[in-house]
């Protein structure tokens, strides 16, 4: 998985410019409006807003993972406009709202992955997901 995500940071990487995004990558929207909500330790803010490029083939899963690398340790004009506000890293109970011609999304991030923080319909089959936290509750 890790390797994969990887791929997907480097892939986004070649396609961020310091001028923008470049090049479109399927016909309709190439990028996504990513929305930034600092929610854990307590706070509930809205921090960031950019554009995100989509990568054709990559999945809600695979942009929140090259995000969440992104906004805590990329080096891109993405990371650098994100860190020159002071903002913090990304963190469990933080949500990231991504908006597309398919509508808004809205996940938490979760000590492994995210999970949806609202009734959202992304594809993903929740249905066979575990939330760690139920299983500690056992």
């Amino acid at each position: 998985m890790l390797t994969a995500v990887a791929a997907l940071i480097n892939r986004i990487r070649s396609r961020v410019t310091p001028g923008g995004i470049a090049t479109p990558t399927r016909s309709g929207t190439d990028t996504v409006k990513v929305s930034i909500y600092h929610r854990g330790f307590g706070s509930d803010e809205h921090v960031h807003d950019c554009s995100w490029p989509r990568i054709e083939g990559s999945s809600n899963e695979d942009l929140l993972e090259a995000i969440f690398e992104e906004f805590n340790v990329g080096e891109s004009h993405l990371a650098a406009d994100y860190r020159a506000k002071g903002l913090r890293p990304l963190s469990v109970g933080d949500e990231v709202e991504l908006v597309d011609e398919l509508g808004a999304r809205r996940y938490e991030c979760d000590s492994v992955g995210w999970f949806p923080s609202d009734d959202t319909d992304d594809g993903w089959d929740w249905d066979d997901f575990v939330d760690l936290r139920d299983i500690a509750a056992l």
